[in-house]
This record gives structure tokens, sequence and C-alpha cells, in this order.
């Protein structure tokens, strides 16, 4: 059977002005290992539809791989927004034909809500990151935004040729849970390519002069990981 992975991508976006600004939706879930192939198949059948196709969100369905106590879900399923007026639309629900409320029928029989989040990209390239399929995310509390993103600029900077993966740093808005209020997230095309530029950057000075930085002003609360398995009305 297909695992059902609903992927928390974290996704990460610059523009250029604050009313392209991007925000995303992201739902930590627990989903029965029964119902995990049937709600792969309904969603599909929803996104990939005519009527999917003018969903003003991109979609991302992932597997929770690894993950640390505090994070106690088996999936997380997220939706992008690339600006503020488009969140409007939110809460509406899935389309009004039957495969979304087959969709409907399925959360409500295998599914179960941890968390419902909302956050903002702050710097990253969605169109090359949600095109990585291995991802990691550290859950930040952070006292001194500033100084985690000056440092985070540098780093990003200073490792781009040491492996194939990107960076990205996102701001919690609602919804997150104690204590966390930034996300930094790692993507590699594979988990292979992620843990051999893992110990270039570690061994870097690049890595020990993001961590003298930020250290003193955050603090790692929470980490998991996994990897994308659907992809849908991805940004062009």
């Amino acid at each position: 059977m297909r695992k059902l992975i609903l992927l928390f991508l974290l996704l990460t976006i610059s523009f250029a002005n604050s009313q392209d600004k991007g925000y995303w939706v992201c739902f930590n879930v627990n989903v029965n290992p029964e119902g995990q192939e049937a709600f792969v198949d309904a969603l599909d059948g929803v996104f990939e539809s005519e009527i999917g196709s003018q969903f003003p969100f991109t979609v991302t369905l992932n597997e929770i791989m690894f993950a640390s106590r505090e994070n106690k879900m088996t999936h997380q399923l997220c939706f992008l927004a690339p600006n503020a007026e488009v969140m409007d639309s939110w809460g509406s629900g899935p389309p009004p034909n039957a495969e979304g409320k087959l969709i409907q029928m399925l959360f409500e029989q295998y599914v179960d809500f941890e968390d419902s989040i909302l956050g903002s990209p702050l710097i990253f390239d969605p169109s090359i990151a949600l095109n990585m399929d291995y991802f990691t995310v550290w859950q930040l509390a952070v006292q001194d935004p500033a100084t985690v993103a000056s440092a985070f600029v540098q780093f990003d900077k200073d490792t781009k040729k040491m492996g194939t993966g990107v960076f990205g740093l996102h701001e919690a808005i609602a919804g997150m849970r104690g204590g966390v209020t930034h996300y930094f997230v790692a993507r590699a095309p594979k988990m292979s390519e992620f843990l051999i530029s893992r110990e270039k950057i570690i061994n870097s000075k690049a890595f020990v002069n993001y961590v003298s930085k930020t250290r003193p002003v955050s603090d790692i609360v929470g980490n998991f990981s996994g990897k994308i398995i659907k992809r849908y009305n991805m940004p062009k």
C-alpha cells in the first residue's frame, strides 16, 4: 500500500513587494493506514481534474519519515498561496464534485488532525524547492528575527556550492506549537544527497559562523523530515 504523505512543505518565496508575499497553511495529521491509498487516489481525482486545476493554491502531499516527539503526526498536507488576496478564499472546503465529497468522507473516517498552521515564506524559490523530494525541518524559537535572517542569508550564500539542495526560512503566524516562531528548511533531490551535503556543510566555516551568530538568539524546539510524493498546481 502506498504510504500517504501529507508533507509539511515549508515553502519559502522571495517576492518584490509585500503585495506578492506568499502564505501557506499546513495540516499536521495522523492517517489510518487502512485509508491511505484511497485518500491519495481521491486527492488525485480532485486536483488533477478541471476544477482542481483552477484551485488558487499549490498543494503538496508528503510522507513524514522521521520526527521528534514534539511532532506526533504521520503526514502533512500543505497549501501555498501566492499572495494575501488568495487567502480570502481559504475555508471554502473541498470542491462540490464527487471527488471532493469523497475526500471529505475519507477525512472524517481516516484522518485525525493534530495542528493547523498558518505561516509565510521569508526566503525561498518555490520553483526550485518544490521540485526536490526530500526535506528536513527545524522548528525554531527565535528571540531576534533580524539577526537570524541576516545570518541565514549569509549562510545560504556561503554554502551554495557545497551540495545539490537548497535552504529556506519561514515565519510562523498562527496555530504553531508552543514557542515556535520560525522554520529552517533544508531540501535535496533525495535523502542520500542531503546526507552527503550535510557532511560537507557541518564541517565548514560557514556552518560555524551561522551557529555562533544564531545560537545566542534562537533555540531548536523540534525537528522532522520526509519526502514529497504528490504535487498539484505547481508554480511556473
